[in-house]
């Protein structure tokens, strides 16, 4: 499974030119919680570029610049690419999975948690 660790050592590296000044847990926020919503028993598909640049307001509680957010986006795209061709899943897809092979009637509501 494809945890914090796993993303600094393996997918860090490929994201960080594209990364701006941004830190790998500001991105690791933005992909874990803002990119793909995971609420109670829902699944959201992950969000367009459009959705996104709605609010500025990053996972960590900061605001980001257009810049930066258009860096998240992009580091965004290249991590999902990453994780298909090496077939990772992280804690959201896990979630994602389970959710979709188990009845309404089973589970009422499933919590990610990142620790």
């Amino acid at each position: 499974s494809l945890n914090w660790d796993k993303f600094l050592e393996i997918y860090w590296q490929g994201l960080r030119g594209k990364a701006r000044q941004l830190t790998p847990q500001l991105i690791w926020a933005e992909f874990s919680t803002r990119l793909r919503p995971f609420g109670g028993s829902r699944v959201r598909t992950d969000l367009t570029l459009e959705e996104y640049l709605k609010s500025d307001l990053a996972a960590l509680g900061i605001r980001l610049e257009r810049e930066d957010q258009l860096a998240v986006y992009e580091c965004f795209k290249h991590y999902k690419q990453a994780k298909k061709s090496r077939k990772d899943m992280d804690d959201i897809d896990v979630a994602g999975e389970l959710l979709k092979l188990t009845s309404p009637n089973i589970i009422d509501e499933l919590y990610v948690d990142e620790a």
